[in-house]
């Protein structure tokens, strides 16, 4: 798959002097970024989390 995108990048700028190993190191950087992002989506935030109470469901404001 990444001859694909490796042919597909020098055809496209056929000006660009990057060697394929540069080519193959900014894919994979890319793709970890993308999985670190979805990661994160992932991770519910404090606004997402079900809210703290006794188990009448009311809070202790006491």
């Amino acid at each position: 798959n990444s001859l694909i995108f490796l042919e597909y990048t020098k055809i496209s700028n056929p000006a660009d002097t990057a060697s394929e190993a540069s080519i193959r190191h900014a894919m994979s950087n890319y793709v970890a970024v993308q999985k670190f992002k979805n990661r994160l989506c992932q991770i519910p935030t404090p606004s997402q989390l079900p809210e703290e109470g006794n188990e009448d469901g009311e809070d202790n404001d006491n």
